[in-house]
Order: structure tokens, then C-alpha cells, then sequence
């Protein structure tokens, strides 16, 4: 995924800029937060906290219920940098407050209930390298931003009808092991080694556009951003 960094969408901070809105702007902008970062969330708490898995469940549910009651997320400040950098702040306040913390949990809050359902391989991996909390939730973090872009570059695929490209794609680039090479893949699919390489090429240069959006959506700016990619994927302009 070489290249330079594209620059921001308009869109860049916007959900978190909603946070400070009306009720109903705070409501979607909480659940839309919570939907997809809950797993840095409940990483950290368990890894920090050493909490068992139902009770970081709990303590994760509380932390989107206490940051919506609170407002705490409209103290945002735009030019004070990443978005995951504010979160281990507030998280680890939040932690810190154990009664407030145990009240928040008995009240249950206004935030969306989500099934907080971890798969068991995930579990270990994000648990099993000894790596410290902050470290933990930057890994969680960066598994969420990638399954986002891959969710993307899937739907973009569907709209196109080009289902086959993403399936080629999946099949080399998300495969877990040993890649299988082009011509198994050709086989596979049905189509010739050189469409092979293109779809790839083509995938991947859409696959960082889409990556590009998704951390956007937690900086401010093009520095950051390309902070951000660097930092979770190794990836420089």
C-alpha cells in the first residue's frame, strides 16, 4: 500500500465533533463510537484491570454510558491532536473512579446496549504478548480501523458487482498463513494470472484510501493522519 497520503476528507473529525451537538447528534455519534471501538475498550480494562471477561463487559458497556451522561467527549479539543490518544485519558480516569464507576454500571446510562461478543482466538491474541494496557488497546484499535476499511472496500465491491475482486483479495491478502500464490488463486477464481496481480494492486490502492478515511474520522489534520497510519500500519507518504 505505498504511495503518498491522500489528503482528508471533509468529513475528517465530524463524528466526533457530533458529540457536542443536540441529543439526538450525541445519541448517534456515542453509538457510532462505541459500535466500533468497544474492543479497544474491553482490551485495555482486561489487560490493565485484569478484570474477567464479563466484568470488563460491564466496566465497557459503563465507560460509552458514563462518557454520554457526562459529556466528558464534548471537551474535545480539534487541535490538540488524535482521538486515541484522548481515549486512554479518559478511560483510565474513568477506571480510576471505582465507586463512580460501580454506580454507573447498577444505573445503566443512556448508551446503546451492545452485544459484546469476543471471539476466543481474538481473545488470545490481544491478550497473550505481554504487551502493557495502552499498548493493547493501540493493537485493538488498529484491528478495528482495518476490519472498517476491509468492510468498506467489501460494499464498494458489491456496489461495482465486482464480488470476485474482493473475494481474490480476501483469499490472498486476509488469508491467515501461508498465502496461496497466483496460480492457485487463478484456478480458483477462474481468471488469468495477470487479472490476478491487477485485482490486488487495484484492492490495495483502494484499501488505503479507505484506511485513510477511517483513521481520519479520529484526527484533525493531514500530519496527523499520516501520524496515525504510520503508527498502526507502517505506512509513509
Amino acid at each position: 500500500m505505498g504511495g503518498g497520503t491522500p489528503d482528508l476528507p471533509a468529513t475528517a473529525w465530524s463524528r466526533l465533533i457530533a458529540v457536542r451537538g443536540d441529543a439526538r447528534e450525541r445519541q448517534s455519534a456515542m453509538d457510532y463510537l462505541a459500535e466500533h471501538y468497544w474492543k479497544p475498550v474491553y482490551f485495555y480494562i482486561r489487560r490493565g484491570w485484569r478484570k474477567p471477561v464479563e466484568e470488563s463487559k460491564d466496566l465497557t458497556q459503563a465507560f460509552f454510558a458514563w462518557a454520554m451522561e457526562t459529556d466528558v467527549l464534548g471537551r474535545l479539543d480539534p487541535s490538540r491532536g488524535r482521538f486515541r490518544a484522548f481515549l486512554k485519558v479518559i478511560l483510565r480516569n474513568f477506571l480510576n473512579r471505582e465507586h463512580e464507576t460501580s454506580r454507573t454500571i447498577k444505573r445503566g446510562g443512556t448508551a446503546t446496549i451492545l452485544p459484546l461478543e469476543v471471539d476466543p482466538g481474538e481473545e488470545a491474541e490481544f491478550l497473550a504478548d505481554g504487551l502493557s494496557p495502552e499498548a493493547t488497546l493501540d493493537a485493538a484499535w488498529k484491528a478495528s480501523v482495518l476490519e472498517q476499511a476491509v468492510e468498506r472496500l467489501r460494499r464498494t465491491y458489491d456496489e461495482r458487482g465486482k464480488r470476485q475482486a474482493f473475494e481474490v483479495f480476501r483469499d490472498h491478502d486476509l488469508t491467515l498463513g501461508d498465502r496461496p500464490d497466483y496460480e492457485t488463486l487463478a484456478r480458483k477464481h477462474g481468471v488469468t494470472r495477470v487479472a490476478i496481480s491487477d485485482i490486488l494492486t487495484g484492492a490495495r490502492t483502494l484499501l488505503r484510501q479507505f484506511l485513510v478515511e477511517v483513521v481520519s474520522e479520529s484526527v484533525t489534520n493531514s500530519q496527523d493522519a499520516r501520524d496515525e497510519l504510520r503508527d498502526l500500519f507502517g505506512i509513509t507518504s
